[in-house]
């Protein structure tokens, strides 16, 4: 897991506690300050008291699978989220107080700051990686398809210069066949 250091009150540069809490009715990220990490202190500059929950599906389950922070300092989260029998994959992005990013998604019916992907049916996601030149790469198992690689742009949409069909998505391996 990729950090930067987020407090600006301290005069030593170490990277700050990341927590990953998953909720059964959310996602949920925690910035912990470094000056004491036996007090596990929150850093109150990020999110509401050191706390920044997103919840996606409303009455849902939401899970957080992986985090990373961009060399800007962005944050982008990922997990997934039911929506009737799918599960679709997200992806956050939170700037460096721990709000989401207006400028990041918001496609359809979704939030500002997230995006929601459904590749096929059960999509689970893995790892999230962004690239050099901003682009996010999302690592993913998908029902029916295998292991898969999501490539999204800098603001979330699929990118369409990734993959044979110009869909953003790459499927690497076939599926083990159900016996």
């Amino acid at each position: 897991m990729n950090t930067r250091n987020q407090s600006h009150s301290h005069t030593s540069r170490r990277p700050p506690i990341m927590s990953i809490t998953n909720f059964i009715f959310g996602l949920t990220i925690t910035f912990l300050t470094v000056g004491s990490v036996d007090a596990q202190m929150h850093d109150n500059s990020f999110g509401t008291g050191g706390v920044s929950k997103l919840n996606v599906n409303d009455g849902g389950l939401d899970q957080l699978v992986d985090m990373t922070v961009a060399s800007d300092g962005s944050i982008y989260v990922l997990g997934y989220t039911f929506a009737g029998s799918n599960q679709n994959i997200v992806v956050a992005r939170y700037q460096t107080n721990g709000q989401l990013d207006a400028t990041f998604g918001g496609f359809g019916p979704m939030m500002p700051g997230t995006v929601v992907v459904d590749i096929y049916g059960k999509d689970i996601p893995g790892a999230i990686r962004v690239l050099d030149d901003g682009k996010i790469l999302v690592g993913c198992y998908v029902q029916d398809r295998g292991v898969t690689l999501l490539r999204l742009e800098e603001l979330g949409h699929n990118d369409v210069t990734f993959g044979a069909d110009h869909s953003g998505v790459v499927h690497i391996e076939t599926p083990f066949p159900t016996v």
